[in-house]
Formats: structure tokens, C-alpha cells, sequence
């Protein structure tokens, strides 16, 4: 981003990391098996030790959770706001963050 934004490197710092994810509870991790509690428990270490701050959501018995989508667009959003960030980087996998771009890019501009 500094050589994007033509700035010193030391300029660029990274303030906030956030992770939204969906979770099976225990029981549901012990009907699924394959370690799956003990390699959620793994990743959750991960972010613990790198400072990422985590938001989970439970997860149904189809394997889908309800709202992480919204969750994660309304603290972008609200983060964006009340710590002015310069710049947000969203990484996602699908085209549902669209409104949310959009949204951050009219803040840049006001």
C-alpha cells in the first residue's frame, strides 16, 4: 500500500484485523469428526497469537450460519467512521461486500 500510495513504508501501519467465520458448536464438531473442534481450536490459536480479532457465529445443522455477511459490513463500516481509517482492505470471497465498497469509498470522499 505505501508504494501504491506513494508514502514511506513506516507510514503504513496495521491498525485493526478482524475475522468473521461461522462455528460449529462442540457437539456438532464431535458428530463431524476428522478433529474438527481440536483444528478450529488451531486456527483460533493462530489469530489469538497474531492479534486478529475474531467474530464468530453459530453455524445450523446444514453447515450455514445466518448474518457474518451483515455482521462484518456493519463493523467495517462503523470502524471506518469512528477510527477514520485512511484505507480498509476487504478481503472476501464472493461479490456480497459490493454495497459495502461503495459505501467506504463515499466516506473517502466526504
Amino acid at each position: 500500500m505505501a508504494q501504491a500510495e506513494r508514502v514511506d513504508y513506516r507510514n503504513c501501519q496495521i491498525i485493526d484485523v478482524y475475522y468473521f467465520r461461522g462455528r460449529f458448536s462442540a457437539q456438532q464438531c464431535v458428530e463431524k469428526g476428522d478433529n474438527v473442534l481440536y483444528q478450529e481450536r488451531v486456527l483460533d490459536d493462530i489469530l489469538m497469537r497474531t492479534n486478529v480479532t475474531a467474530h464468530h457465529l453459530p453455524m445450523n445443522g446444514m453447515g450455514k450460519e445466518k448474518g457474518i455477511d451483515v455482521w462484518l459490513a456493519l463493523e467495517a463500516f462503523e470502524l471506518s467512521i469512528y477510527k477514520s481509517f485512511d484505507l480498509i482492505v476487504l478481503i472476501a470471497g464472493d461479490s456480497d461486500y459490493i454495497p459495502l465498497a461503495r459505501k467506504l469509498k463515499t466516506l473517502a470522499s466526504a
